[in-house]
């Protein structure tokens, strides 16, 4: 996954998003992005979700709860070290990294936002 300039960070919390604003020393607005909840720093629950444009919240049918859940389906054993939401080939996805410990490095799943697959 990559980060762009002027990207979104959101933490969903409870199924809600919460998301507070900055500005950083120059004055410009700094990504959107939430605390981190309660709970072991690389539990799913704890990683942000990052989102490449705000309006693509509104546009996914699915939540971040079930998309991780679903990646999590597919990767016995993983658990999720980055999320994003994105526009990809025309459609709205969820990708996530998953790490499964014995492994090395980690496995990109996507996770179709208006579906669930």
């Amino acid at each position: 996954m990559r980060l762009h300039k002027g990207m979104v960070i959101v933490m969903l919390l409870g199924g809600a998003a919460a998301c507070a604003k900055s500005g950083n020393e120059a004055g410009q607005e700094a990504p959107e992005q939430a605390a981190a909840p309660a709970g072991e720093a690389g539990s799913a629950a704890a990683v942000q979700l990052t989102v490449e444009d705000s309006s693509l919240i509104a546009r996914a049918t699915v939540t971040d709860e079930a998309a991780r859940a679903a990646a999590l389906a597919s990767v016995p054993g993983g658990q999720i070290v980055a999320g994003e939401l994105e526009e990809e080939g025309g459609s709205l996805i969820y990708s996530y990294d998953v790490k499964v410990e014995a492994q090395e490095g980690v496995q990109e799943v996507h996770v179709d936002a208006t579906t669930g697959k």
